[in-house]
């Protein structure tokens, strides 16, 4: 039996897989150092721009449902992170929606 994969939902799997697991790192053993949190920041803004490009390929659902879990699970790390990755997805939320229109 053969699976079908998209490339689209494989990538955007990557990406949320990245920021995840960097967020859950983060909540089992501690704050981290700068560079770090700009890694995950980095990767979050570059699955924000594959999503507004894909938006139309992806289930849009499903993925806003995980990013809206990574960034209430980062509340509390420290150094802005938390605050960085809402306001990120509130932009994305926003464009999501004008895209919709």
């Amino acid at each position: 039996m053969f699976i079908k994969v998209t490339v689209c939902g494989t990538l955007r799997n990557f990406m949320l897989y990245y920021v995840e697991h960097g967020v859950d790192f983060t909540n089992v053993y501690g704050d981290m150092w700068e560079g770090y949190y700009s890694s995950i920041e980095g990767m979050f803004e570059s699955l924000e721009n594959y999503l507004m490009k894909n938006v139309d390929k992806i289930d849009i659902e499903v993925t806003m449902n995980r990013i809206e879990d990574f960034v209430n699970k980062s509340n509390g790390i420290g150094w802005g992170f938390h605050d960085n990755l809402l306001d990120m997805y509130v932009a994305l939320k926003f464009s999501i929606k004008e895209w919709n229109k």
